[in-house]
């Protein structure tokens, strides 16, 4: 992957930006290595060209408070964060790499007052911000003990639809890992080719997983979840099933017939294994009823 991101470089190209992690998969994307690529070889070679310096931006917005984030590692020029992610309040934040040459540029999206250096119009939430800098410093400190919580928990919720489903449920995007986490601990993406696996980890709380019964999709296994806060894939795609099959789970070899049956399950870091029993339970009624009806149908033709 961070070969092909090079490799669609053009001369124009001014920014680069890569998610850190991708909220429907879970997939922890090699922003460090593409990063790495970018100031070692494409740098050198747009200097000798005489072309403008690429800049480059990831959000991390899905990976703080479960993963480690360093900037410095990362090696990016700007980075997001989103505090409701995290259990902060609901405040952005944009890391801006400074240089010998001072701060790199931002431009507002908005022009008003020039009170807040010409980047913003309009005065800072103070009492945010200063919720957003104590969520952070308490994820910073107790970033372990969430993370293997978080990870506990997916295990046993794994565990659990492997148990009740068997052989109809695919784990999108793993390769079977260790035998504390048999379901797998790694996440594969395909970049297309599917001769071609490259392994990456997954954040601890994410689980994509698809129900494969003909009969069954996933948007009628919610419809009759109404207590079960889940999804099929993103919030910005809930109404756009079509262009989230052939989008993010497509790229990542999952076939059409797997995606329409997809669930994306999050857990949280006070979520039980009472809740995780409950929600499948939840999910496999669902299904039953769906096969029932399916069945009595079938009979009555």
């Amino acid at each position: 992957m961070p070969a092909a991101v090079v490799s669609s470089i053009k001369p124009n190209t001014c920014l680069i930006t890569i998610m850190l992690a991708n909220n429907e998969t879970g997939i922890m994307l090699p922003v460090a290595q593409i990063t790495r690529l970018m100031n070692e070889d494409v740098r050198k070679t747009r200097e000798i060209e005489r072309l403008f310096r690429i800049l480059t931006h990831t959000d991390a917005s899905q990976c703080v408070g479960k993963v480690a984030v360093e900037v410095d590692d990362l090696g990016v020029d700007y980075l997001t964060i989103t505090g409701h992610k995290f259990y902060g309040p609901r405040i952005g934040a944009l890391y801006i790499r400074e240089n010998s040459q001072g701060f790199l540029p931002v431009y507002p999206q908005f022009y008003g007052g020039g009170q807040e250096r010409g980047i913003r119009p309009g005065t800072e939430n103070t009492p945010m911000i200063a919720g957003l800098g104590m969520a952070c410093e308490l994820v910073y400190s107790n970033l372990y003990d969430y993370a293997s919580q978080l990870k506990k928990q997916r295990s046993y919720l794994e565990r659990l639809l492997k148990r009740h489903f068997s052989e109809h449920i695919k784990f999108n995007c793993l390769v079977p890992c260790t035998e504390d986490d048999p379901v797998g601990c790694a996440s594969r993406h395909l970049s297309g080719k599917k001769e071609t696996p490259l392994v990456y980890p997954r954040l601890p709380n994410t689980c994509s997983a698809a129900l494969c019964y003909p009969q069954v999709t996933a948007a009628e296994i919610l419809q009759l979840c109404p207590n079960l806060l889940c999804s099929q894939g993103a919030a910005c795609h809930s109404d756009d099933n079509v262009a989230y099959e052939n989008s993010i789970l497509k790229q990542h070899g999952v076939c059409s017939f797997h995606a329409k049956r997809t669930l994306r399950l999050s857990i949280g870091r006070e979520t039980t294994h009472q809740d995780l029993e409950s929600a499948v339970l939840q999910i496999k009624l669902a299904v039953q009823s769906l096969l029932n009806k399916n069945k009595a149908m079938i009979n009555n033709s």
